[in-house]
Order: C-alpha cells, then structure tokens, then sequence
C-alpha cells in the first residue's frame, strides 16, 4: 500500500508474497524454504488463516511456531524499514 496505493482484495499469503516479492525481492529471503521444516512451517502460516480457526485438525509445533514467530519479526522489520523510507522519500518530494 505505500509502495504502490494499492491494497489487494485477498487474503491468499501466496498472492500477497509474490506482490510483495515483486516489488522489493529482497523480502524472499525471510521464507526461505531451504529444507523440509522451513517449506512446512510457510505451510502452515498460509493454511492458519483458515483451518486454525475452522478445523480441529490444524496442529502446530512449539518449534514451528518459535521459527514463524522469528520469521515474522524479520519480515516486520523489513517492511518497516522500506515503507519508512518510502514515506520519507514522498515527504521530502512534496
């Protein structure tokens, strides 16, 4: 949205990350997905969205959920980071 002024209407993390990925690649490294642990974990970040709220079968791990949480710090930081430059760079045009 600062990037761009636009906000998709989905909620598909897939979309979103590729929208994302396509305007800063840079934000690919934060899922990785070097190994079978770090693609499942992503896996179940995506799938929350529906089934941790609508099915008994969702299930995370502490680990899983300990390497998302640090994942998700990296991303937030990130994104800040480039949506503050962002900002600074249409203040200091206007």
């Amino acid at each position: 949205m600062v990037l761009t002024l636009y906000s998709p209407k989905t909620h598909s993390l897939n979309q979103l990350r590729k929208l994302a990925e396509g305007l800063d690649p840079a934000l690919a490294q934060v899922w990785p997905g070097q190994n079978k642990f770090e693609r499942r974990c992503y896996e179940l970040i995506r799938e929350a969205y529906v089934k941790a709220r609508y099915s008994r079968h969702y299930h995370i791990t502490a680990e899983q959920l300990t390497w998302l949480e640090e994942r998700i710090g990296v991303l937030r930081e990130m994104v800040r980071e480039r949506c503050e430059k962002r900002l600074a760079e249409l203040h200091s045009a206007a």
